[in-house]
């Protein structure tokens, strides 16, 4: 049986939601408001794999700015290592490929310290390429 907010590979807790304070931050939307606000939209079919919430409810979106010709999303990376993070940038990269496929996308990702204060944890490292 698993085990309800917690990490279905591991069933390791992985708390977020109201106890999560970068959940309760607003996402800064920059450029055409409009346009961001749009895929940011888009974006919450993106799911999170630890908890089933979408990309922005979780609180991995720290800012949308869109241009004429380029996009790019900074994710909140508070999780040095994690594998989830990249995975959510990549299905994040797609959902932005298919709403803006004549623009330039970048995702950044916002190394926020003291992932360890705020109850998570990464479940699932990505080994190093130095440990291969």
């Amino acid at each position: 049986m698993a085990n309800e907010g917690a990490c279905q590979a591991c069933q390791r807790p992985v708390p977020v939601g109201a106890d999560d304070p970068a959940a309760a931050e607003p996402v800064q939307l920059l450029g055409d408001v409009r346009s961001a606000q749009r895929l940011l939209d888009a974006l919450r079919s993106v799911r999170d794999p630890e908890t089933g919430l979408d990309l922005v409810a979780a609180g991995w979106v720290h800012a949308l700015r869109v241009e004429d010709d380029e996009a790019e999303l900074t994710l909140k990376n508070r999780m040095s290592g994690c594998s989830v993070a990249r995975i959510l940038a990549e299905d994040a990269f797609g959902v932005l490929r298919r709403e803006r496929p004549d623009t330039d996308l970048y995702i950044r990702h916002l190394r926020q310290p003291g992932g360890a204060s705020t109850g998570r944890q990464c479940l699932h490292p990505v080994p190093s390429p130095i440990d291969a």
